[in-house]
């Protein structure tokens, strides 16, 4: 290989190397601004799960509220109709006692 064959050589790797560098530092920059932009939407997801967490919560502690005071209504209901029915046949009796001593009067 002669002077001028190296010196050709020589400068086409300079080129190469130098279209090489520009690739690779194109390729960094991309590299770091989708890396950049993956932070950003994980923190927003982050955020938005922080969020979603909190909306649930609070709906949790409403059912549990709701459920509770539905248990409280149906408990208050249950012994209203236990009451109910303890008093019914009492005034059945005393209504049929009532009939029966309004027909001894009548004697």
């Amino acid at each position: 290989m002669d002077l001028v064959e190296a010196r050709n050589l020589c400068e086409a790797l300079r080129v190469e190397n130098h279209d090489y560098k520009n690739t690779y530092e194109r390729m960094r920059k991309e590299h770091s601004e989708k890396m950049a932009d993956l932070c950003q939407r994980e923190e927003e997801a982050k955020k938005q799960v922080a969020t979603w967490e909190q909306m649930y919560r609070e709906w949790m502690a409403t059912m549990e509220r709701r459920v509770n005071n539905l248990q409280v209504t149906n408990e208050e209901l249950s012994t209203w109709l236990h009451d109910e029915n303890e008093i019914s046949p009492h005034r059945r009796t005393d209504g049929g006692a009532g009939a029966a001593g309004g027909g001894n009067q009548r004697r």
